[in-house]
């Protein structure tokens, strides 16, 4: 399986993006850990600690997804191995072989030998649909973790000052 130097950019770039998500995850945790002050309201405290859940579970589900990557590379590594032998297989029936040898003894046929090739090929482009499908539902719930992360970090870390400006502006007026 080729690739055009385009895909190569694309796949490049997302590998890029998904670490820098899970690197800026974790330290926006690690940051808010060390920052924190609780005791003050309620509100803020909930908003921090639920912060640093949802941040620490995107940061979880991508670097789940970094490793589904490589499994993801492997599958289409096996897919172009399986697709080139189908390929010598293919040849070989067309040149009227009959049967070729096999480890162990007994002979087989390119046919069956082109068949099988046919049969793995599906089922490991299923595997990979299958994982990809799974990857795009981590992939909406990592993000969907880490901007509600950040929301509730603002809710913790705002929630005093806004009070602070409410009251003023009400005594004020």
């Amino acid at each position: 399986m080729q690739l055009n130097h385009n895909r190569n950019i694309a796949i490049r770039l997302r590998e890029r993006y998904e670490f820098y998500v899970v690197a800026l995850a974790f330290t926006i945790i690690g940051l808010s850990i060390q920052t924190a002050h609780f005791g003050s309201y309620l509100v803020s405290d909930i908003a921090e600690i639920a912060s640093w859940v949802t941040l620490l579970l995107a940061g979880i589900f991508g670097l789940q997804r970094i490793q589904s990557a490589y499994v993801i590379y492997d599958v289409y590594g096996d897919i172009a191995k399986l697709e080139k032998e189908r390929g010598d297989f293919e040849q070989l029936r067309r040149q009227d072989v009959t049967a070729l040898p096999q480890e162990g003894g007994g002979a087989v046929t390119p046919e069956a030998l082109v068949r099988d090739r046919d049969a793995t090929i599906v089922s490991a482009e299923s595997t990979v649909n299958k994982i990809n499908k799974r990857q795009l539902l981590v992939y909406q719930l990592q993000r969907i973790l880490f901007i509600g992360g950040l929301v509730l970090l603002m809710v913790s870390r705002g929630y005093q000052p806004v009070l602070t400006i409410a009251a003023r502006v009400a005594k004020q007026l």
